[in-house]
């Protein structure tokens, strides 16, 4: 090159710490991206041809090496002698940058930089440049070494580098899970802000100390277990949503349940571990919650009154309650069963029900005849409902269903009884009001509208004072607040008839409550006969009283006393006539009928006796004139009366049957009365001493012998007969063609 030999040696020199530095550098950077490039798992060749040739001290170019022209195009007699601002961008050129950067090699003896080079052809690429002054021994400068390195793809990979860490790093910090690195030696290396937030603690107070912080003690040893087994065999039993969780420690030393998931890398022969952790208590607090929240669910599916199934869309049985099973008399898993194979005699009507449910209808019974597998016959309210999955279709029917069988009986009972009260009530021969505290009439009977000629509609809307004379509100008021259920009174007043006329009356009154309001129920009798009666009695008595004061002397005492004997039986007669008449024609038997009647001097016998007395009365009463009935009902009373005496008894149960004897399951008593063909039959029997044979034919007994003619009037029979485990029965036939006869009516009311 025209160079003596010491400057060729010192070029020389030069040359090798060029290339030393490069070495150098070459290798310092090659090892920094292969780091870089270990830790993302990219391996990027950095080493590249490098360009190099000398300038003279004023920047011309000296020499062109082979990597020089196959970096930047040129051939070497194209480029030296050339200044080496050609290889600059023109805006670098501008900017006086190829000077400046000599100016640096030649003061500091070197001069190292990145930027952008200029080709040939005008391309341009990213350079690595090394400008190093070269001089003499007496450190004259001789000139300039320039070392170029194309790192255009290096810089790309550095770029990509940059990008791919910074997207790791929002992915680390974005995520909601928290990550943490350790190495060997489970030292932190890498805690993202998740893991911040979880455990309570900012990542610079963590990196460098220990993972062991964050578990519990109890918990420390099986964890270092745990990461050695791993590292050796890279199997893990933590995965996340395991069905086992771990527990983590915050810096506060609460513990909370974490999912964890583990794995390893190595990375310049280190090896990190890397556990992704989640955070499980919001799970575990809403997965107990929906644990109760099925239980109570289970418990409301099988306690509810409705019985329940589920069905898919096929009708298949997805669930069904413990009611479902009871009601339709199912046991086992109905899982996957056909309803219509369980119900296989289901009729059409039904199928059709449930196709429309399916299309999205839903319909509803409150009262539906089912007929059961075993021809029993059932009442239903059912409702059929559609459910939607998840993707809001119809994926099935719910089925409601209650068995209202017992309800439909109660209520077929009920109307019955109804209609029987009806009936009593209607046909009574008293008449009845039922009216509130106010006053104010709620209900009358057909007997209240002919007693005081007016219509029904007409008495519902006036008061109870309107047609009582003898009190005002506040007095009846205060004889109200005295009555109790249960305990009735009585009194003698006048009513008032719409025509204005009055007439006396006796009132049997007493309360109830009726929807939680008191009401009161007046039972009134005309006794306009009874007071004439008890008129003409006492217009007698007073006669005879001035035909005693008349009489003188020893004969007036006599007759005195006789008249005074009189009175007093007459008094007497008075008294009994009332009783009588009340014993042999109660209020309750013309007012509610026999039915009625019977329960009632079953009750009126049990309170007098305390002797345990059972009524037992068919629904319809039955068809029996007022003589008969009477009759009857002597026979009855009497027949009570020999048990109150002689009987000893301590139970006594009346039945009054029809077509069909309903017999009591009684083992020491039973009273029947019931229609048997052509003949009413009645009997008394109880469980007491039993009536003695020498009872039986004694001429003197007059209550047997009375029962015996008042059957014979009525062309019956009436036979008493000692029972033989004890006690006595009392049996009367009547025949119904004898019912209503006119030799009756002489005995009957006498």
């Amino acid at each position: 090159m025209g160079m003596d030999t010491p400057e060729r040696r010192r070029a020389e020199a030069a040359l090798k710490e060029a290339n030393e530095a490069l070495e150098r550098q070459v290798a310092e950077r090659t090892a920094a991206l292969r780091e870089s490039e270990e830790r993302l798992g990219l391996f990027v060749d950095g080493t590249k041809d490098c360009a190099l040739f000398m300038l003279d001290p004023n920047g011309h170019i000296t020499t062109w090496n082979e990597g020089a022209r196959r970096l930047k195009g040129y051939e070497s007699n194209e480029i030296v002698g050339q200044h080496f601002s050609v290889l600059y961008t023109p805006a670098d050129v501008a900017a006086g940058r190829p000077a400046r950067e000599l100016g640096v090699a030649r003061s500091k003896g070197r001069h190292e930089e990145e930027g952008d080079r200029v080709c040939k052809d005008g391309s341009r690429f990213r350079a690595s440049v090394l400008i190093t002054a070269l001089r003499d021994e007496q450190g004259r400068l001789r000139g300039f070494s320039n070392l170029t390195r194309d790192i255009t793809e290096r810089k790309q990979v550095e770029e990509l580098l940059a990008r791919s860490r910074d997207r790791f790093n929002g992915i680390i910090s974005a995520a909601m899970d928290a990550i943490i690195t350790t190495d060997s030696q489970q030292r932190i290396v890498l805690f993202n802000p998740a893991a911040e937030k979880m455990f309570g603690v900012s990542a610079g107070e963590t990196v460098g100390e220990s993972i062991n912080r964050f578990i519990p003690a109890r918990f420390r040893e099986g964890h270092v277990s745990h990461v050695e087994h791993f590292a050796k065999t890279g199997v893990t039993s933590r995965r996340m949503g395991g069905l086992s969780a771990i527990s983590g420690l915050r810096a506060n030393g609460e513990e909370f349940p974490i999912e964890a998931s583990i794995s390893q890398v190595e990375v310049h022969g280190e090896r990190l571990f890397t556990v992704i952790l989640r955070d499980i208590t919001e799970r575990r607090r809403v997965e107990e919650a929906l644990r109760q929240s099925e239980q109570r669910l289970r418990l409301f599916f099988d306690s509810a009154p409705a019985a329940i199934a589920i069905f898919d869309a096929r009708m298949c049985y997805l669930a069904a309650s413990k009611r479902w099973q009871q009601d339709y008399k199912l046991s086992g898993d109905l899982t996957g069963l056909s309803h219509y194979s369980v119900f296989p005699e289901i009729g059409e009507q039904w199928k059709q029900v449930h196709n429309r449910c399916l299309g999205g209808a839903a319909e509803r019974s409150e009262e539906d005849r089912f007929v059961r597998a075993d021809g029993t016959v059932a009442w239903l309210k059912w409702e059929v409902l559609p459910w939607r999955g998840s993707s809001n279709e119809i994926d099935g029917i719910i089925i409601l269903s209650e068995d209202i069988t017992q309800r439909k009986q109660a209520e077929e009972v009920l109307r019955v009884s109804e209609d029987r009260f009806r009936a009593y009530v209607e046909q009574a021969a008293d008449a009845m009001f039922v009216h509130d505290f106010s006053g104010r009439i709620i209900e009358v009977n057909r007997q209240a509208c002919v007693s005081l000629g007016y219509r029904r509609e007409e008495l519902l809307s006036l008061g109870i004072l309107d047609v009582e004379t003898d009190f005002d509100l506040a007095q009846a008021q205060a004889a109200w607040r005295q009555l109790n259920p249960g305990q009735p009174s009585s009194r003698r007043g006048n009513h008032r008839r719409k025509d204005g006329s009055t007439f006396p009356v006796e009132v049997r009154f007493g309360c109830f409550d009726l929807k939680g309001e008191r009401c009161y129920l007046a039972m009134v009798r005309d006794i306009t006969e009874g007071k004439r009666a008890e008129e003409e009695l006492r217009t007698s008595r007073e006669q005879l009283r001035a035909l005693a004061a008349r009489i003188g002397t020893k004969k007036q005492k006599i007759l005195q006393d006789k008249v005074g004997a009189l009175m007093n039986l007459t008094d007497l007669a008075s008294q009994s006539v009332r009783r009588i008449a009340s014993e042999l024609r109660p209020v309750v038997l013309d007012s509610l009928g026999m039915c009625a009647a019977i329960e009632w001097v079953a009750g009126d016998f049990q309170r007098r006796t305390r002797v345990h007395c059972e009524a037992s009365v068919p629904s319809q009463d039955l068809a029996i004139d007022r003589n008969s009935s009477t009759a009857l009902f002597r026979i009855l009373q009497e027949s009570l009366t020999n048990v109150a005496r002689h009987a000893q008894a301590t139970k006594v149960e009346i039945h009054l049957l029809t077509n069909v004897a309903r017999h009591a399951q009684a083992t020491k008593v039973e009273i029947h009365l019931w229609r048997e063909a052509d003949e009413i039959i009645l009997t008394v029997a109880d469980n007491g001493r039993g009536v003695q044979p020498s009872e039986l034919k004694d001429p003197h007994s007059m209550g047997l012998l009375g029962m015996r003619e008042r059957a014979s009037l009525l062309t019956g029979r009436c036979e008493i007969r000692p029972q033989a485990g004890g006690g006595t029965t009392v049996e009367v036939r009547i025949p119904i063609a004898s019912i209503g006869k006119p030799d009756a009516k002489l005995w009957s009311e006498s």
